[in-house]
C-alpha cells in the first residue's frame, strides 16, 4: 500500500517537471544539453515509478492461466518492445510449443529481458528466445558481454544493475513473474558469450485457443 501511494504521489509533480521541460524547450534560445540531461533524469524516473508499481501490483500466483502460443507472444512482445530505429535483431529458433500462462506477465516477462539484452548488449544485439532441451521451458540468449559468474546470483535483486540508465527492477520483474507462475529463471552463459537466461517449469499444454 505503501509503495501504491508513494509511486502515485511521484506521478504528478514528475508530469508536471516534465511538462516545464517542454515549455522551456519551446520557448528557449540556448541550453539544449541541459534539457536533454534533465529529460533523461525524468524518464529515468518514470521508469522507477513504472517498475515499482509493476512489482508491487502483480499477484504472487497465477490464478486463471490460458494457453498461450510462445512463438506468437516471443515475436508479438518484441515488435511492442524494441524501437524499429534500432539495429537488434530477433531469432526464434524453431517452435517453442504453447504453455498456461497469464498473458500480461508472461509480456512483461519476455520484455524485460528483451530490454535488458538492448541495454547490456547495444543497440545492434542479436537476441535468440529457443527452446529448452527437455521441452519444458524457454531460453532467451543474446551475443552481448554477458554477466560475469559472480554476479549472477545477484541479477535478480531489487535494485542491482550495471547498466547506467537500468532502474534495477526490471530482472527482479522477470523473477517474480516466473515464480508467479511456478517457473524457475536461471542465468548462464549463451553460446556466443553472452548472457543466457533460462526458464524451466512450463510444462508444455494443448494448442493455444484462436480469437
Amino acid at each position: 500500500r505503501f509503495a501504491e501511494v508513494l509511486t502515485h504521489d511521484l506521478r504528478s509533480p514528475l508530469n508536471a517537471a516534465e511538462a516545464q521541460v517542454e515549455i522551456l524547450r519551446s520557448e528557449a534560445t540556448g541550453g539544449e544539453e541541459w534539457l536533454n540531461r534533465l529529460e533523461g533524469v525524468h524518464d529515468r524516473m518514470a521508469d522507477i515509478v513504472d517498475d515499482v508499481r509493476t512489482l508491487v501490483s502483480g499477484d504472487r500466483h497465477v490464478g486463471d492461466p490460458e494457453p498461450i502460443d510462445l512463438n506468437g507472444a516471443v515475436e508479438d512482445t518484441w515488435a511492442a518492445t524494441v524501437d524499429c530505429d534500432t539495429d537488434a535483431d530477433l531469432v526464434v529458433d524453431g517452435d517453442l510449443g504453447t504453455v498456461a500462462a497469464d498473458s500480461k506477465r508472461l509480456c512483461r516477462l519476455l520484455e524485460n529481458l528483451f530490454d535488458n539484452a538492448i541495454r547490456h548488449g547495444g543497440e545492434g544485439v542479436t537476441v535468440t528466445v529457443s527452446a529448452l532441451s527437455d521441452g519444458d521451458g524457454i531460453a532467451v540468449a543474446d551475443d552481448g558481454p554477458g554477466i560475469p559468474a559472480d554476479a549472477r546470483e545477484r541479477v535478480f535483486e531489487y535494485g542491482y544493475t550495471t547498466a547506467n540508465a537500468g532502474t534495477g527492477f526490471g530482472l527482479n520483474i522477470v523473477a517474480a513473474a516466473a515464480d508467479a507462475h511456478g517457473w524457475d529463471v536461471t542465468v548462464t552463459d549463451a553460446a556466443d558469450g553472452g548472457a543466457r537466461f533460462e526458464i524451466a517449469g512450463m510444462d508444455p499444454v494443448g494448442p493455444a485457443i484462436e480469437g
